[in-house]
């Protein structure tokens, strides 16, 4: 029920981006730790831009309107970011893996050296948040 389209407005989105927690109950408890302001790793050249009916937005950017939500049953939580891609070695494999695939497929400019750095995210506060929503909205018979 909600859309994405390519984010013509602002290109490919790739390295270190800030976004601001949405400032609900539900957004509050979903990131509580994290802080108003959050640093994830980007790499899209898509965005949301309208979120299913019944979803509640859980962040916002300039170039991204929905950084997260979480669906109106609270059985998905999603994120724009790439959390997986920061903060582990890993992670930091498989986003270089994919800017060098970015690079040689011409989408984006080879410059992009000072978008490899993966350190000084909160991934992995982000990957502990949606840990936590999983094992919250698990049903009790999946234990």
């Amino acid at each position: 029920g909600g859309r994405v389209e390519r984010n013509s407005a602002f290109g490919v989105q790739l390295g270190k981006r800030r976004f601001t927690a949405g400032d609900t109950a539900l957004a509050r408890q979903k990131l509580s730790g994290l802080g108003q302001q959050i640093t994830s790793i980007a790499a899209h050249g898509d965005a949301v831009m309208a979120i299913p009916p019944g979803a509640e937005s859980l962040g916002e950017s300039t170039p991204c309107c929905y950084e997260g939500f979480v669906t109106g049953n609270g059985r998905v939580i999603t994120f724009q970011c790439h959390p997986e891609f920061g903060g582990s070695q890993f992670g930091c494999r498989a986003y270089l893996g994919l800017m060098e695939a970015m690079e040689q497929a011409g989408e984006v400019d080879g410059k992009l050296d000072c978008r490899r750095d993966t350190t000084g995210t909160d991934d992995q506060a982000l990957r502990e948040a949606v840990w936590a929503h999983f094992e919250q909205t698990r049903p009790k018979s999946a234990l």
